[in-house]
């Protein structure tokens, strides 16, 4: 730049920003797929084209669903207040003794025996405060997952992304949807969290519906993988989306299942990795765990989604167009 020149500088952006900004390599011609070469070693070299623009994606997923840590940071109890509270309705007979004839062994033994005291917790303003913000999570999980499923697509049909401007598009496009779905799906989860753990809690008389529960689950896994890329590719209404993410979750039951085979596999291994050295399982969360389940999950199902409703009615669609001729 010319030293006399006094124009303006352009500000310029941190590092981290820059990195989560910058945009990727122009396509590759072994970044696209046909739709009969979805196949395992396509899988892991696409992987490892992408590997960054998901280690990207996985940071919007973890600093957008931000409402989830303060959730768990709230019924952690650490900002609860506690105190010794009595927990048996003996409790006032044995303190009455104690009170007269004092605490002798027997009297001692018998209040470890009924664990005649516990703990009793209140929640503070702390925690009121984590709870509203976590209420947060029926907004923001749709936008997140919305945008984020736009790129995964786009990643798995080997176009080329720019991260932060597809991202805002697809929102933008699909807010009002995004936030519906959203809201839905995080409140189907946020139920079947705490069905599970009543079912599991009370399990000698409830461990049927446990197990039923349990199928449900993995029945709305295989449903939520098709969501949101329906809601990105497609004009549908929430009704016909989760129709036909239904209908996707049977009709693709062993790629589905499948999915989840690698998504259950991908945890595990992180489990593992966590408990030989905690660091590693925090890093591989914060940088590629999320994004990776996404990319499976998505990689398997798009192909489907592709076959059902894009070829039957649109059989040019991704295919390059022929050069005319010269007179």
């Amino acid at each position: 730049m010319n030293q006399n020149d006094n124009s303006p500088k352009k500000k310029r952006t941190s590092i981290f920003f820059r990195w989560m900004t910058k945009d990727g390599k122009g396509v590759d011609k072994d970044d696209v797929i046909k739709i009969d070469d979805y196949n395992v070693k396509n899988f892991f070299k696409l992987f490892g084209r992408r590997i960054r623009q998901l280690m990207r994606v996985n940071w919007i997923y973890i600093f957008g669903n931000f409402p989830i840590f303060a959730f768990l940071l709230a019924i952690s109890g650490n900002f609860s207040y506690s105190a010794p509270a009595p927990t048996s309705q003996f409790y006032p007979i044995f303190y009455g003794i104690s009170t007269i004839g004092g605490v002798t062994p027997d009297i001692a033994q018998m209040g470890g025996i009924n664990a005649l005291m516990g703990t009793a917790t209140a929640n503070s303003w702390g925690d009121y405060l984590l709870y509203g913000i976590s209420a947060l999570i029926f907004v923001t999980f749709g936008i997140v997952n919305t945008g984020c499923a736009y790129i995964m697509r786009n990643i798995v049909r080997g176009e080329h992304i720019f991260l932060w401007q597809d991202f805002k598009s697809a929102v933008k496009q699909n807010l009002r949807q995004s936030i519906i779905l959203g809201a839905i799906d995080a409140a189907i989860i946020f139920l079947s969290y705490y069905s599970i753990r009543f079912y599991l809690a009370n399990y000698n008389q409830y461990f049927i519906m446990f197990y039923a529960m349990i199928a449900v689950v993995i029945f709305y896994f295989f449903i939520r993988s098709y969501m949101y890329t329906l809601l990105v590719t497609f004009e549908l209404s929430i009704f016909k989306i989760l129709k036909n993410s239904f209908i996707f979750a049977m009709i693709a039951f062993g790629r589905n299942f499948l999915g989840l085979l690698i998504v259950v596999a991908l945890l595990g291994l992180t489990f593992i990795l966590s408990t030989l050295f905690l660091p590693i399982g925090i890093i591989l969360i914060l940088m590629i765990l999320v994004s990776a389940c996404v990319y499976a999950t998505t990689y398997l199902t798009y192909p489907k989604i592709k076959a059902v409703m894009i070829d039957p009615f649109y059989p040019n669609y991704g295919k390059e167009e022929p050069e005319e001729e010269e007179q």
